[in-house]
C-alpha cells in the first residue's frame, strides 16, 4: 500500500514538473527574434521581390532574357495587368475578399490593387531599355479600353517580332 502511495506521488510529480516546463512566459531560445530580424531585410531586398522603396528587382534568370523573351513577357504581363483592370471582381462575395487580402484596397483602386505587377512592369521595360531592345510606353498600353497588342517603341526592326 506504501509503494502504491509513493509510485501514484512519484507520477504526480513528474506530470507537474512537464507542466512546469511548459509554462507561459517560457523561451528555450532567446535569440530567435534577433535572427528573424536579420533575415527580414535580407528577404526584401532579393531579387524577383520588392525592395524597400517598393521598386521591383529582377531575377538573374529574367537579367539572362534576349529581347525576343522581354518582349514576349512584357507583351503578357501588360495584357494581364489590363485584363485585370479592366475586369475587376464583383458580387458580394468578390467585394469582400477583395477587401480581406493584402492586395486590394478598400476602395478598390486598380493602380494600387495591382502595384506589384506593374513594378516588374516598370523594371522589365527598364531592363529592356539597358539592352537596347526599346521600350513600352505602359501608359498608353495600360490605358483602359485598349485592346492592342503591345509593341515595343525604338525596337531593332525585325528582331522583336513575336508571333
Amino acid at each position: 500500500m506504501r509503494a502504491r502511495i509513493t509510485s501514484t506521488s512519484a507520477l504526480a510529480l513528474l506530470a507537474l514538473a512537464g507542466c512546469a516546463a511548459a509554462m507561459p512566459g517560457y523561451v528555450p531560445d532567446r535569440g530567435r527574434l534577433k535572427l528573424a530580424e536579420r533575415m527580414a531585410p535580407a528577404k526584401t531586398e532579393s531579387p524577383g521581390a520588392r525592395a524597400a522603396d517598393g521598386s521591383y528587382v529582377p531575377t538573374a534568370e529574367e537579367r539572362a532574357y534576349t529581347c525576343r523573351r522581354l518582349t514576349g513577357v512584357m507583351q503578357l504581363k501588360i495584357q494581364q495587368v489590363r485584363d485585370s483592370e479592366a475586369n475587376p471582381p464583383g458580387g458580394l462575395l468578390a467585394s469582400m475578399t477583395s477587401k480581406s487580402t493584402p492586395r486590394h484596397t478598400a476602395a478598390g483602386d486598380p493602380s494600387v490593387a495591382y502595384s506589384d505587377d506593374r513594378a516588374r512592369l516598370i523594371a522589365l521595360n527598364n531592363l529592356m531599355v539597358e539592352k537596347n531592345c526599346g521600350r513600352f510606353d505602359l501608359d498608353v498600353a495600360l490605358k483602359s479600353g485598349n485592346t492592342d497588342t503591345p509593341e515595343p517603341i525604338g525596337a531593332p526592326k525585325g528582331k522583336l517580332k513575336v508571333r
